[in-house]
């Protein structure tokens, strides 16, 4: 038989719920500003409560960012374990690939946060230790597929590699003048596929591990 509920359970549930509308409303604003720019004042503003209420929930700017961007993180490597355990086979990078690059054409406000993440030098040590695991977590899952599609030996290296280059095509292209949004997620699709063919060819051929530290001359 269940426990009842009791007034401590509502009072978490209570909690959890306006941490989740503060959480909601600050990725819209990191959406359209970034972590320098955007204001506590204009996250509680748009969450409809009070700028003080937020330090009740998070400690301040950078904790939000931190929590907002692990809440996609996480989103996204459950869709990335769903494709590996879907097993597709020889088709595993190009559904890898789609996968990634859907979520963060999907969700904008995070493709944006991750670039931050990335290229913002000013966040807290606690900050970026917290990021990194998360980081660590979702290439763990790409090191996963590098594995099956026949990278067992440098995974870490080649999932890396893989990010990086599925997320400069991103980059590039994501807001490229004078294209519509279908032109330009047709063209990053045509390019996606064919750097996964050259990603394939290289593992076919081995020559990769001469560039990476410690392996073959």
């Amino acid at each position: 038989m269940a426990q009842p509920a009791t007034f401590a359970d509502f009072k978490e549930q209570e909690r959890e719920a306006k941490k989740g509308i503060i959480l909601q409303a600050a990725i819209k604003v990191f959406s359209e500003k970034s972590l320098q720019t955007a204001s506590l004042r204009e996250i509680a503003e748009t969450a409809g409560i009070s700028h003080a209420n937020i330090y009740r929930y998070f400690d301040d700017k950078q904790a939000l960012f931190v929590e907002a961007f692990i809440l996609g993180a996480e989103e996204l490597i459950e869709r990335l374990e769903a494709v590996l355990a879907a097993k597709p086979g020889e088709q595993l990078l190009e559904a890898i690939a789609e996968t990634f690059m859907g979520y963060l054409q999907e969700h904008e406000h995070y493709f944006m946060m991750m670039t931050q993440f990335m290229l913002d030098g000013s966040l807290s040590a606690d900050s970026v230790e917290r990021l990194n695991r998360t980081m660590k977590a979702f290439l763990g899952t790409i090191e996963k597929a590098a594995r099956l599609a026949g990278g067992a030996a440098n995974a870490r290296y080649l999932a890396h590699t893989f990010f990086a280059c599925l997320n400069g095509i991103l980059i590039t292209f994501h807001n490229y003048p004078g294209r519509s949004r279908e032109e330009l997620t047709a063209h990053m699709k045509t390019l996606a596929l064919i750097f996964i063919q050259m990603f394939r060819d290289g593992l076919s051929s081995g020559n990769y591990n001469q560039h990476i530290p410690g392996g073959p001359p």
